[in-house]
């Protein structure tokens, strides 16, 4: 679970967005704007909020893949979600005779593209998805309000062994990270890394007063960019989205999980809430 950010009903950000609220495009230029489509796709990092590097990691060859082996259907089609919102007095305090009127979130079909890395031997895999949150809260009057939202992150592991690939929880303060490291395979050692870059849009933001109080609609997209830079050959990529509704953690579940939080790989499975059946699976190499 991670913070996506904090809004503001007085028509300010709480957040580290650079945009108000107010603003219904994104002003700025993105890296969604850069790349004309006539044009050879190619990949250059950004910089970024949180670097990490993973310790060297031994591939052995598998009989059976570990996704063959569990049985895991693919999802080719848009996922449905969940997250978790609350209207807030200050940052940190809940305002509990707010209501909350959707929990439900759209995870649209990821858009795939793959191309020669600058390094011979390499292939960027990149990844682009659109998460959509529209909300519909109840807010009471009584002095400034606000907002705090989380939601899961979409998180990626190898098509053959099972095992998840390191990852970064984004949080109010981290829009981005990369992750670098050695694989070794049959006597060969690559160096593989991801870069990960968050944008965040706001749809709607829009105030309808009540009777002691107001509905407020406000929709936010938020656009991920995904680069995987693989040896060439490589199509083991499989993202796996949390679809299990947990809408009813309260406010300080939430904050306990609030931190810049660097994840280990592992086989998934292991942690505790890792159930097959709570998760959408995606296979990139099927997209692009």
């Amino acid at each position: 679970m991670l913070l996506i950010i904090g809004v503001a009903l007085n028509i300010s950000f709480t957040g580290c967005t650079r945009r108000t609220t107010t603003e219904t495009t994104v002003t700025e230029t993105s890296r969604r704007d850069l790349r004309r489509h006539d044009e050879m796709p190619s990949f250059e990092a950004d910089p970024v909020d949180v670097t990490e590097t993973f310790e060297t990691y031994y591939a052995e060859p598998v009989d059976t893949p570990w996704v063959l082996e569990n049985n895991i259907p693919f999802t080719h089609g848009n996922v449905t979600t969940y997250f978790n919102q609350f209207i807030t007095s200050g940052s940190t305090t809940e305002v509990t005779d707010a209501v909350i009127f959707n929990n439900q979130a759209m995870l649209y079909r990821p858009v795939v593209t793959h191309y020669p890395a600058e390094e011979e031997g390499y292939t960027v895999y990149e990844v682009n998805y659109v998460l959509d949150l529209p909300m519909c809260a109840y807010v009471p009057e009584g002095g400034s309000r606000g907002t705090r939202w989380w939601y899961h992150d979409v998180c990626f592991l190898d098509y053959y062994t099972g095992m998840t690939y390191p990852s970064v929880d984004l949080t109010i303060d981290t829009d981005s990270y990369s992750i670098t490291g050695d694989v070794v395979y049959n006597g060969e050692t690559y160096t593989v890394s991801c870069y990960a870059y968050r944008e965040t849009e706001v749809i709607q933001n829009e105030t309808i007063e009540e009777e002691d109080g107001s509905t407020w609609y406000y929709e936010s997209a938020t656009y991920m960019t995904l680069y995987f830079i693989v040896p060439n050959g490589y199509d083991g990529i499989v993202m796996y989205v949390y679809t299990a509704d947990d809408s009813d953690e309260t406010f300080e579940e939430c904050l306990e999980e609030t931190q810049d939080c660097y994840n280990e790989p592992h086989i998934f499975g292991e942690e505790d809430d890792e159930n097959i059946g709570n998760y959408a699976f995606i296979s990139i190499a099927e997209l692009g």
